[in-house]
Parts: C-alpha cells; structure tokens; sequence
C-alpha cells in the first residue's frame, strides 16, 4: 500500500470520527444525569469505540510515516521511559482484570530514540498481549541492559498462538488468522511495532507455543545513530499524535470498562 494512500485513509477516519465525537461529547453530561445503567452500557460502548478508531486512525498515520523512514532521534534515559509506560498501563488493565507486573534490575543508560514512536510500539504490543490473555490473567515486562542493547521482554499467561498464525504475525494484510475474530484487528499493530524497532537499529521477535502463552522480545540497539540515521527528521513529529488525548487510552483501548 503506498504510504501516502494511509495518510489519506487516516484523514478520512479522523475527521468525521472527531465530528462525531464532538456532537456525543456534548450530550454525554446530560445522558449521564439520567442514571441509566442501559444508557450508562451505550455510553460506555460509544467512549470505547471512539478510542479504538482513534487508535487505528493513528496507526495509519504512523505506517506511513515509518515506511518513510521518518524519525527525530534524541538521546534519553531509558529505565525512567519503559518503567513510566508500565505504570500507566498498570490501572487499565487492572481494571479489565489483569496483572501487571514490571521489573528493572539495571542501573539508568541511555539509548537514541524517537520517543513518541517507539512509545506507540509498546503500547501496540502490550495491546495485542492484553487481547489474548484471559481476565484473572498476568503480564510480565522486564527490561534488561546490555552493552550493546536494552532488551524487553513481554510475557503474557495467554493461550498463546498457532504456528501458521505466528509465522504471518508481522506480514499485515497478508496473515494468517480468523477473520471472525476480533482481537487480530486490522493487522496493523505488530507490522508497525516492527518497522519502529528496526528503524531503531532494534529486533522484535515472538517466541509462543499453544497454551503456554507468548512471549515478545524488543531489542533495541544502543549504538550511536549514524549521520544519515540522524537526518530522518519528521516535521510533524512533535505534533501530539492523538490530537491531545490521553495515550494509554487510546492505545489501551480495548480494555476499557463497558459499564
């Protein structure tokens, strides 16, 4: 798909799906006074879908941006940027009943990151981890150092997947999955998440087995970027890419609460 024609797939979500959004906003206080728990459902419903079309309005823009190769690389500390993640995850999912547990052994290091996109490839993880683990369920994240890469691994007490379904987990269109089921999605998420991490210098990888659960390891290179590395310098990079929502709702949408 050329990158330009998910630019305009994105626009031609975004702008109607804020019209929308705008006119319901404003009847929302009013409906909420009713005290309806049938009307409370609705509204619920309404909130959560307005996030996951927000959710894949973004993801569109940002495939096309990341197939450009567009980043803005700035040195940052990474145990503070992964563990702050985490924690904003954490009452989402322990909302939706999952666990959450997060842990860092290692000292602050530092690595190049564009911080906004490499934000939006955990998130996309930790979203298709959440859709396959089952309430009562739990998530573990750990993030190792090493010379030469910060590697995160993300564990999930899930049924894990098949080997077909694996192997096309990253190929987008072109997978391999139940298209009555919901929790695949569009199949943008681990094709992005993807393309990030590599334009990072990084590796992302899915180890899984039936039953057992899945495991995702994100290794990011610590290396200094070289000059022409440097230069992918988007325009609009420092636009916030939700148009000022709160992230983790929206890339967390599909476990908000429904009542």
């Amino acid at each position: 798909v050329p990158p330009q024609a998910l630019l305009a797939a994105a626009q031609s979500i975004r702008t109607p799906l804020s019209n929308l959004f705008g006119v319901a906003s404003s009847l929302f206080p009013m409906l909420e006074e009713m005290e309806d728990p049938m009307l409370q459902r609705q509204l619920a419903s309404m909130n959560r879908a307005h996030y996951q079309l927000l959710r894949l309005a973004c993801n569109l823009t940002d495939m096309r941006s990341v197939l450009l190769g567009e980043l803005k690389l700035r040195r940052g500390e990474l145990t503070g940027f992964f563990r702050e993640l985490f924690e904003r995850a954490a009452p989402l999912l322990q909302g939706a009943g999952l666990e959450l547990q997060y842990t860092c052994n290692a000292k602050p290091f530092c690595g190049w990151i564009d911080r906004q996109r490499l934000e939006r490839a955990v998130w996309n993880l930790l979203s298709n981890t959440v859709k396959f683990t089952p309430k009562g369920g739990t998530i573990t994240a750990e993030l190792e150092y090493t010379r030469a890469a910060a590697v995160l691994r993300i564990h999930d007490s899930g049924e894990g997947v098949s080997p077909a379904q694996l192997t096309s987990a990253f190929q987008g269109y072109d997978r391999s999955c139940a298209l009555g089921d919901p929790r695949w999605g569009a199949g943008l998420g681990l094709p992005l998440a993807e393309h990030i991490v590599r334009l990072h210098g990084g590796t992302l990888m899915l180890h899984t087995s039936e039953g057992k659960g899945t495991t995702v390891v994100l290794s990011l290179s610590l290396s200094v970027p070289g000059t022409a590395e440097l230069q992918f310098h988007s325009p609009t990079a420092s636009i916030d890419y939700t148009g000022g929502y709160a992230h983790e709702l929206v890339e967390l949408s599909d476990v908000l609460p429904l009542a």
